[in-house]
């Protein structure tokens, strides 16, 4: 849900400049989570969400460029390039991410 939620911009936009991370978003979403799994999640689970959100986040990447590679056989196409530009997308918001990283933990952390 965080890859979806807190990207900017459309999952295949054709300008990366468009795309970032909403820390706010993030926040909230994660705020929310928390609360529901208080009482069950462990602490080692706890210390790593924020790595499994980038972790989620490259695998999708992963994912959309190995379909483009293997000749879009697994997820719908609109034009020859999309899981292409899926595939930028999510580096691109990947590298956002990234700029974060250290705040979501530290939000997560605190919660």
């Amino acid at each position: 849900a965080i890859r979806s939620l807190t990207n900017t911009a459309k999952e295949d936009e054709k300008d990366l400049k468009n795309v970032s991370f909403n820390f706010k978003l993030f926040k909230n979403f994660t705020a929310g989570f928390l609360q529901s799994i208080q009482s069950i999640i462990i602490p080692e689970e706890k210390a790593q969400l924020a790595f499994f959100a980038l972790l989620i986040t490259y695998e999708q990447a992963l994912r959309f460029y190995t379909d483009y590679l293997n000749g879009d056989v697994y997820y719908h196409i609109n034009y020859p390039e999309h899981n292409l530009q899926r595939s930028k997308v999510h580096l691109q918001l990947l590298e956002d991410m990234l700029l974060h990283y250290e705040k979501m933990t530290e939000f997560i952390n605190a919660f």
